[in-house]
């Protein structure tokens, strides 16, 4: 905005405030124009920047304040919708998506559980009773021990399957960024990096175990590792669900 001086005895008074917040707003500036020129007397200075179209901030109260409490009423407009969209709370819809995103992670888990349940002779079946949730039973159950055949036999737990967990949690983050809190997403990346962790480790285990006599320990602790950050992530995305649902 740019102001023009007028000599004290052609004052423009409201005229020229008219067509400057007239101007602003859209309103035809050749008609305003002339009304402006044409019931007020102005200095050369004043004439030239009314017709090249330019502000003349004489009145009292100037367009800038004008607009900015138009800015100001339309901010807080905003703020009071989203405030009362908050209240609301999430729609249905929004809640069934969340609830399916929260099931999608919660498979993602459990499809390295059940491939490892698959490759374990006798799948378990001897410890059903025992425990009441399969997450607590591989938790609390020994795991195979270590010899060059099981590391073989096994391996598909630490590169297909565990590949499959990590690009299937990326994908989901990925895709559902305003979906998953906060929270659930620190703990997908921290599921990533432990599996990450864990893969590297079992891929060089028969060269780390050649320089130590706790073979056992070493092999059991790459599935434990594994299977805690899974049952920790699955059953916060299932409790999670379950406040929905």
């Amino acid at each position: 905005m740019v102001g023009c001086k007028v000599s004290q005895k052609f004052r423009c008074k409201k005229n020229i405030f008219v067509f400057s917040c007239q101007r602003y707003m859209g309103t035809n500036d050749k008609t305003i124009e002339r009304k402006c020129l044409g019931r007020t007397k102005l200095t050369r200075r004043c004439r030239n920047s009314v017709s090249s179209g330019l502000f003349c901030s004489v009145h009292k109260m100037q367009p800038y304040v004008y607009l900015r409490r138009l800015l100001v009423g339309s901010i807080g407009l905003a703020a009071a919708i989203f405030t009362l969209s908050a209240m609301c709370g999430p729609s249905e819809e929004e809640q069934k998506l969340r609830s399916i995103v929260y099931s999608l992670v919660n498979s993602a888990c459990h499809s390295w559980k059940n491939a490892y349940i698959a490759l374990v002779p006798g799948h378990f079946s001897q410890h059903n009773e025992e425990y009441s949730h399969v997450w607590d039973m591989l938790i609390k159950v020994e795991p195979p021990k270590y010899s060059e055949k099981a590391w073989r036999y096994y391996f598909p737990l630490f590169d297909q399957s565990a590949i499959y967990v990590r690009e299937e949690l990326d994908r989901l983050l990925a895709s559902y960024p305003d979906v998953i809190p906060e929270d659930l997403r620190a703990l997908i990346e921290e599921t990533k990096i432990q599996i990450e962790i864990e893969q590297s480790a079992y891929q060089q285990l028969t060269r780390i175990l050649r320089t130590t006599d706790d073979k056992d320990v070493f092999f059991q602790v790459r599935f434990q590792s594994i299977i805690r950050v899974l049952a920790k992530l699955s059953r916060e995305a299932d409790r999670l669900r379950h406040e929905i649902d």
